[in-house]
């Protein structure tokens, strides 16, 4: 999508837009959503009107980097589903905008009226009280999306709105290019593009080394993490992207790859080295345990205090007894994950972790904080680990738990939403 205009008037934007925008005639023909539709400027317009259009057709397959963008649509249609609704059944788009009239007028005449829809679309929202995509897609075979790194918490939830098809990675890509095929469902795992670029890997253990081991493809090793290098045909020569990358098998002598972080993901108080996806296998193994629904969750460290603080919003609510039991379970979480992290705690170098429980929609209005600031919102990552506290959040705790030799303070804090 067309963003602006660098100093000497070459215009920039996403690479993902661009792609959306250049969709070959023959699959933009069947598509619900046109392109206009992410034009949209207006957060919450953008979503309906994009709802607006999914809505009124059949969709078999659907596809999208980021899965929280999937759950926001979701979401979207279940809170308006009347209104969606009333829109499908009138053939208009159910908002107007002064400030894209033009915008606005292009998809209204892309509408028309199609009550036999929304009697359907009626129907079962009366029956089920509210629309869900897995009530109204039948036919809904297949989700493309990221499935690994720090969305994949995200990933997890899709079957609750979408029900149980297929999710399939749309491979390992950034801007630089594509890197992986996917060939399997429900995994991060592709195939080595070998026949795009040239890779080069460096041993994870020898990252910040001056003069580490460069391996090529053939040379990783199952179960092995590496930072990669790229070579590319548009004029990359052995460019660090910064990404950690997993080899997760082999097809035939190609490895599988899997993204896992990016490499400045870690924080460290006193040598421990915890990284991102310690704290996302913590907090998923413990939200398992104690069947806990997460809606998203942040970990800062606190130098001061030596001490992670967990910031934590839950879907439904839960007792102050069972996150006593939910924060002990994390701390121990990341010791088993954590060898370092483990003896910091048992010398007492490293305190026990805080966890502030947020109030409902503290993630969405972060998001929406990004959005505001310019960040594309189908491009935006959540970040599960920063360097220290965002003073936003600070509005939206509700109560704070923390822990000294099992013993429990409790503040009840009843932040405004």
């Amino acid at each position: 999508m067309h963003a602006g205009f660098t100093a000497s008037g070459i215009p920039y934007g996403s690479a993902s837009g661009m792609t959306y925008k250049n969709i070959p005639w023959l699959i933009r023909r069947v598509q619900a959503v046109p392109y206009e539709a992410c034009e949209i400027l207006d957060y919450d317009q953008r979503y309906f009107v994009i709802a607006r259009f999914a809505l009124d057709a059949n969709v078999s397959f659907i596809a999208t980097a980021n899965p929280g963008t999937l759950i926001r649509l979701a979401r979207m249609i279940a809170e308006h589903s009347s209104e969606l609704v009333r829109a499908i059944h009138d053939g208009d788009l159910g908002v107007t905008s002064s400030r894209q009239r033009k915008l606005f007028a292009r998809l209204h005449v892309q509408l028309k009226p199609n009550p036999a829809r929304a009697r359907l679309l009626g129907a079962i929202l009366h029956r089920r009280g509210s629309l869900r995509p897995r009530d109204f897609w039948p036919m809904l075979r297949l989700i493309g999306c990221w499935v690994g790194g720090s969305v994949g918490m995200q990933t997890s939830r899709l079957a609750e709105y979408y029900g149980e098809a297929a999710i399939r990675d749309l491979g390992y890509m950034a801007s630089e290019g594509h890197f992986t095929v996917p060939c399997e469902d429900q995994t991060a795992r592709g195939t080595l593009a070998l026949n795009s670029n040239y890779y080069e890997f460096i041993p994870i253990l020898q990252t910040e080394c001056s003069e580490p081991d460069v391996l090529s493809s053939h040379e990783l090793e199952d179960g092995k993490r590496y930072s990669i290098l790229l070579t590319t045909a548009s004029g990359l020569y052995r460019y660090r992207i910064n990404d950690i990358v997993e080899v997760a098998g082999h097809y035939k002598r190609a490895p599988l790859l899997a993204f896992v972080r990016k490499e400045g993901e870690m924080a460290n108080i006193s040598g421990e080295k915890l990284h991102a996806n310690q704290l996302l296998l913590a907090l998923e193994q413990t939200s398992r345990k104690f069947d806990l629904s997460v809606e998203q969750f942040r970990v800062v460290p606190d130098y001061r205090k030596a001490r992670y603080e967990i910031f934590l919003e839950l879907s439904d609510e839960v007792s102050r007894s069972e996150l006593r039991g939910f924060l002990m379970e994390v701390d121990g979480a990341l010791s088993r994950f954590n060898i370092e992290y483990a003896q910091k705690r048992a010398s007492r170098r490293l305190s026990a972790p805080c966890l502030h429980i947020m109030s409902r929609g503290w993630a969405e209005r972060a998001h929406r904080q990004m959005i505001v600031a310019g960040k594309r919102d189908t491009q935006y990552k959540w970040q599960i680990l920063l360097s220290k506290r965002n003073p936003a959040d600070e509005n939206s705790i509700i109560c704070s738990i923390e822990t000294q030799n099992r013993n429990f303070t409790i503040r009840e804090l009843g932040a405004a939403a």
